[in-house]
């Protein structure tokens, strides 16, 4: 080979490179809780409306089968797509998507919890981990949204509620699918207002789920209507 042709071979190879680059990029999804107008931080006693207040101890939620959408047509399906967001670990609120095509989106759609098949094909690693305290038997499967904390308006002891949300088996299916409009930005944003989900529940009579069952599956309904992507 003569020395032009490396270099010729040399600068097509730069050129494929640079290409490949353009074709993929990177988009991160960034989950932020909110109560009210307020950024939710465990632990943290937030005073309502009538002297009211509320404290979350917990917030834990699994965001699955993520795909970028381009009208109605899915341009990127995230592979093995399970995600257990937490609210005790900024870390923990974000997920990147990488080697994306090119181009821009306009919807993003995602299950709040976690799917019949992957739940019933066995036991997994990293985040579907039994360890991570969100499977509660492989009969009643994961918990899809986990809620603790107390709130004046409960009538439990210490003023408690507890709302473990899940169940994957007909007529309880509690999975939830949601779709979004995306900006042009590569980094969404997408907001979650906790405090209109939980004043959404007559804390005085429903302060305790934690099974599959009617109730799970409408305050799951109602959960998934909390996120919005936030203008940028």
């Amino acid at each position: 080979m003569t020395l032009l042709t490396s270099i010729v071979v040399m600068l097509l190879l730069c050129l494929s490179a640079a290409h490949a680059q353009q074709e993929r990029s990177d988009f991160q999804l960034n989950f932020r809780p909110f109560v009210g107008s307020v950024p939710l931080q465990l632990d943290t006693i937030y005073t309502l409306d009538k002297n009211q207040t509320i404290e979350f101890s917990t917030l834990k939620w699994y965001i699955s089968g993520v795909e970028l959408l381009r009208n109605d047509t899915v341009f990127f399906a995230e592979p093995n797509s399970y995600h257990l967001l937490d609210v005790s670990d900024e870390h923990l609120l974000h997920i990147p998507l990488s080697h994306l095509p090119s181009g821009q989106f306009t919807h993003v759609r995602f299950y709040l919890g976690i799917d019949s098949a992957t739940t019933t094909s066995g036991a997994f690693g990293g985040d579907l981990d039994p360890t991570r305290g969100m499977l509660w038997t492989w009969q009643s499967g994961y918990i899809h949204t986990k809620i603790e904390g107390k709130s004046s308006r409960s009538t439990a002891r210490n003023k408690e509620f507890e709302f473990h949300l899940g169940g994957y088996r007909s007529p309880f299916n509690s999975l939830q699918t949601i779709t979004l409009p995306l900006p042009s930005s590569r980094e969404v944003s997408i907001k979650m207002d906790v405090l209109k989900w939980i004043n959404s529940i007559d804390l005085a009579s429903v302060h305790h789920i934690m099974s599959p069952g009617e109730q799970a599956v409408l305050l799951s309904q109602q959960f998934a209507t909390i996120f919005r992507v936030e203008a940028r």
